[in-house]
């Protein structure tokens, strides 16, 4: 689905394509490094940006650090505490061989500081996704028909789940499903199925769960923003989702015992499903209950990660350091 992001968010073809493919984290992250250092040997850069927190983050801040190369690390120290999590490896890593952090809020600051990294070298910028977001806002639409079945705009829950340690256990998937299932009988359920999840799904036994729920492939970038926008709410593993549902002011649920993004957790904005006793039946009825307080909620918080031209400011920001050296 690659090509689709490029074409939506109007990103130049890339000059290199890594191929990790799949495979085991360590495959992966041997091809990355191996294919990140040729490319940097070819091209010998003033500084590599990498963003986020992915194997491929990981990997080619390895192979720059590795050959001496500055790094720019965008979406800095974002932490959950749970290192369980491959991208909390991952971001950590990367957190101590950077050479400029941009951490999106205050509090991730605070945890770079904690962690030892020099106040000089970083920069509270908010976080790109700001401007992704406005970038297509035009183009996102209600989506009243799914296949043959109508949906109704602000009526329905939007489900994504990939992690590894919510879909490979087959009680924890069941739980989830048999939740979902619960879920359905309050408001329609639209569920956008990971290929991983849907093979996990066929393999333990669990297609019953879905009967009534409305089940889509994996969606392009616009249409999951459309459906996120026009949602009542999302239920979601993805922090990305976490980001994207808060900016566009849609209370969500969270499939995790944590979250990266606790700035977003309050007022039933945002909800752990697995933390404190809660059930994901629990957090969808309290969410019922106090649905306009979250509203409001997400309405004040808006700005939690910046504000639109994030990403012009992190540039110019980039260029001064290049500059100065």
């Amino acid at each position: 689905m690659s090509d689709i992001f490029l074409e939506q968010l109007q990103i130049p073809s890339p000059k290199y394509n890594l191929h990790s493919g799949a495979g085991s984290h360590a495959q992966q992250t041997a091809r990355i490094i191996t294919r990140s250092e040729d490319a940097l040997i070819r091209d010998n850069p003033d500084l590599v940006i990498v963003e986020g927190d992915t194997t491929t983050a990981f990997a080619s801040s390895l192979a720059a650090a590795k050959l001496k190369v500055p790094i720019a690390h965008i979406e800095a120290g974002c932490r959950s505490f749970d290192k369980t999590l491959p991208e909390e490896i991952n971001r950590v890593v990367i957190s101590h061989v950077a050479n400029l952090h941009f951490p999106p809020t205050p509090n991730c600051a605070r945890n770079l500081m904690r962690e030892g990294v020099d106040k000089k070298v970083i920069n509270l910028a908010g976080h790109p996704i700001v401007d992704a977001i406005d970038l297509v806002r035009k183009k996102l639409k209600e989506i009243t028909l799914l296949g043959k079945t109508k949906i109704n705009p602000h009526e329905y829950y939007f489900v994504t789940l990939h992690r590894d340690f919510n879909v490979d256990d087959p009680s924890r998937l069941e739980y989830i499903l048999r939740e979902l299932d619960k879920v359905s009988n309050v408001r329609t359920v639209v569920f956008a199925i990971h290929p991983r999840t849907r093979k996990r799904i066929h393999e333990f036994g669990l297609t019953r769960f879905l009967g009534n729920i409305i089940k889509l492939k994996p969606v392009d970038y616009i249409t999951s923003l459309s459906l996120i926008r026009y949602a009542y709410a999302i239920i979601s593993d993805s922090g990305g989702l976490t980001k994207e549902s808060c900016i566009l002011g849609v209370p969500s649920v969270t499939l995790r015992p944590n979250t990266e993004w606790i700035e977003t957790i309050g007022g039933y904005s945002n909800q752990l499903a697995f933390s404190k006793g809660n059930t994901l039946m629990t957090c969808v009825n309290r969410l019922e209950k106090n649905y306009e307080l979250a509203k409001k909620n997400l309405k004040l918080s808006q700005d939690i990660f910046g504000a639109v031209g994030v990403s012009s400011k992190i540039a110019d920001q980039i260029m001064t350091s290049i500059l100065s050296n």
